[in-house]
């Protein structure tokens, strides 16, 4: 039996990680791409899918859907893949330590969004390559110099480590493990029969567009964190090093405060 037949004749475990507040599109996105997929030799999916967090409490997720853990950090089955969804910027000493445990025995540890700020917080990203959501580009590089930003690409794969940018990249970056994984012809059919025809999973230069931050409307000022454009005569503001910079919230002023110098470079 070829290594290939016999990852395809049993299932392999994703674990998605959740938290309060954790992106839905992210979280569905690659669940359906796993879902969907077809082994060729059992006509089942070669994966089981789990959601896994800190404790097995109901949560709520974006937009308010409640999802019920079906395991803890404590009693996951070893996974096969990881998929972390945008959970925040703040993570806890329990999810770290299992990120990195996890990321020990699997095949791949994926991000999806700004789920990459929880592998980089990690120290999964040190050294390499990743991406996020475009709008966190600035915020990313800032607070992990160790970590280079590619920017408009759908997605960064390195084997052991993938990160996707915003939202539905996710589900290419899903598509594209499929296609490492089992070939090009499961991730096709996969796609088709999520009626998802994008070619992001096999083009990751689709994201081109987010290459440069966007050229602010006129009147208008860039966020030096977070990239959005804001109103400086109604945004809060904060002169340094004889500039003055705007920022859309309190959260982006006082992360540009504290190392200001990481967003003026």
């Amino acid at each position: 039996m070829s290594a290939m037949t016999a990852r395809t004749n049993r299932q392999l475990e994703v674990a998605f990680v959740v938290a309060p507040g954790a992106e839905l599109v992210d979280i569905a996105g690659p669940w359906g791409v796993f879902e969907y997929t077809t082994s060729p030799t059992t006509g089942r999916s070669p994966f089981a899918l789990s959601v896994v967090a800190e404790t097995a409490d109901p949560l709520k997720l974006s937009g308010g859907m409640r999802v019920v853990p079906g395991h803890t950090f404590t009693n996951c089955r070893t996974p096969g893949i990881v998929v972390v969804p945008a959970i925040g910027v703040e993570f806890s000493d329990g999810l770290l330590d299992w990120l990195r445990a996890s990321h020990g025995h699997a095949s791949v540890t994926m991000s999806v969004c700004n789920g990459a700020f929880a592998l980089a917080a990690a120290g999964l990203l040190d050294g390499r390559t990743a991406t996020c959501h475009h709008g966190s580009y600035r915020l990313m590089q800032s607070l992990y110099p160790t970590v280079t930003i590619e920017r408009g690409v759908r997605w960064v794969d390195h084997g052991d480590i993938a990160t996707a940018g915003g939202l539905t990249s996710g589900t290419d970056l899903a598509l594209r493990i499929v296609d490492r994984l089992f070939g090009a012809d499961a991730a096709a059919l996969a796609a088709s029969q999520l009626e998802y025809f994008g070619e992001g999973w096999r083009d990751p230069t689709v994201n081109a567009e987010f290459a440069t931050d966007p050229v602010p409307p006129p009147g208008l000022a860039l966020d030096p964190v977070c990239g959005m454009a804001v109103n400086p005569a109604a945004a809060v503001s904060v002169a340094y090093s004889g500039s003055d910079h705007a920022f859309c919230c309190d959260w982006c002023r006082d992360t540009f405060l504290a190392t200001p110098e990481r967003f003026t470079a």
